[in-house]
């Protein structure tokens, strides 16, 4: 499942880190593949100094991947040295997220 995450809002990501929590502690990974896109203002969200950072290092550590936009980044001035580890860049974030449509994942757009 990808989720899609474009906005900065608080609630936004509660939203999301919520329902990928849920996910992982009912269903598990695997079987579960689960993807955290973040572009556009979305992006503050995966900063080192992120509120959720911690929780976000956690989920990495249960097999939650957790994806940034690089067009984004360069239009925001966000270098990769400023995401959290473990953050990986993909070169758009549309083009991921038709390559995931395309492979048959779900996609939830928070």
């Amino acid at each position: 499942m990808l989720f899609e995450v474009d906005s900065a809002k608080p609630s936004a990501w509660t939203m999301t880190l919520g329902a990928v929590t849920h996910i992982v502690h009912k269903v598990g990974i695997p079987p579960a593949r689960l993807e955290v896109l973040a572009w556009g203002p979305g992006l503050q969200m995966l900063l080192k100094n992120a509120p959720d950072a911690m929780e976000i290092t956690i989920l990495q550590m249960r097999g939650v991947r957790f994806v940034a936009c690089q067009t984004s980044m360069r239009r925001l001035h966000i270098t990769a040295r400023q995401l959290a580890p473990g953050v990986n860049v993909v070169a758009g974030g549309m083009a991921e997220l038709m390559k995931r449509h395309n492979e048959g994942w779900a996609e939830v757009k928070m």
